[in-house]
């Protein structure tokens, strides 16, 4: 029996991932791109306004969307339900695990950005974990800016990259090369080698950890949802994290930083030590529903 094929363990025929190999999956971040770039060009057309002073948000708001669509018609032409791939409730020890990790994730890569800045006076352009500014422009904006950020960016990208592309080249490439691979995209998506590449590393190992593609969803949205906050507090008080910019005041935030970091980067080895052995299972709709793995 094909260990990569859990239709066989649920007897349901050809699995889900066998069916994903004769489906093409590369147009996915192209659309995500080219319906950014239209509602973006149809939005200059109604408002009138520079590229500079346009609110990029409502256009990646439909990119998202238009996403998740895309993915819903594509995993029901498998014949079957997008639920059905999602997976499982989370479990009480899942939804524990999904906080560690995003908020271990996160937390540590603060310490690397307020380390970076201190150490180099900024952080390294391809190791670029920073937070980019935006501005909100009332209410509506920041609402709306929330929702994308952390709502349809994680269900989009999760279901893109790990519930698709992972599942799909796992099986053509074997698990480690998918696993590797598909973070890789992800990062240079991203801009971002190092921190979205880790980033998307450990939401695999999650996935494959807690057989539910809810868990790297939910953990996405935690991270990004204290990033969000984090901007949202330097952006209406600067001095909230002024004690954070360079030059560091004495050793002692290096050495909080470099401890957090320490700390993040061992977790995170750990975790991925025990779920790497994981990376072969059957996962939904292709195995039998299962609690999660400890």
């Amino acid at each position: 029996m094909d260990t990569m094929d859990g239709a066989e363990v649920a007897g349901a025929g050809p699995g889900f991932e066998a069916r994903l190999q004769r489906t093409p999956l590369w147009p996915a971040v192209p659309l995500l791109v080219l319906t950014m770039v239209v509602l973006d060009a149809l939005q200059a057309l109604v408002g009138g306004k520079a590229a500079e002073e346009r609110n990029p948000v409502p256009a990646q708001i439909g990119s998202y969307l238009v996403a998740l669509v895309w993915c819903s018609c594509l995993v029901r032409r498998q014949g079957v339900p997008a639920s059905a791939v999602l997976g499982q409730r989370l479990t009480r020890q899942a939804w524990a695990l999904v906080v560690v990790v995003g908020a271990t994730s996160v937390v540590g890569q603060l310490a690397w950005i307020f380390l970076a800045k201190n150490l180099f006076g900024s952080v390294p352009v391809l190791l670029n974990l920073d937070m980019p500014d935006r501005p909100w422009t009332g209410l509506p904006s920041a609402l709306g800016e929330t929702l994308l950020i952390v709502v349809l960016a994680p269900m989009a990208e999760e279901s893109i990259f790990r519930g698709l592309l992972f599942r799909k080249y796992r099986r053509r490439w074997g698990p480690g090369k998918a696993l590797l691979g598909t973070s890789l995209a992800f990062g240079l998506l991203h801009y971002d080698l190092l921190g979205s590449g880790t980033f998307a590393l450990t939401m695999v190992l999650l996935y494959v950890r807690t057989r539910t593609l809810w868990a790297p969803m939910l953990a996405h949205g935690i991270h990004n949802a204290i990033v969000d906050g984090i901007r949202y507090a330097d952006h209406f008080d600067p001095s909230l994290l002024a004690g954070l910019d360079p030059p560091f005041g004495g050793p002692r935030p290096y050495i909080i930083c470099l401890t957090i970091l320490a700390s993040s980067v061992a977790g995170l080895v750990v975790f991925a030590h025990d779920s790497w052995r994981l990376l072969s299972d059957p996962l939904p709709p292709d195995a039998l529903p299962v609690t999660i793995v400890v």
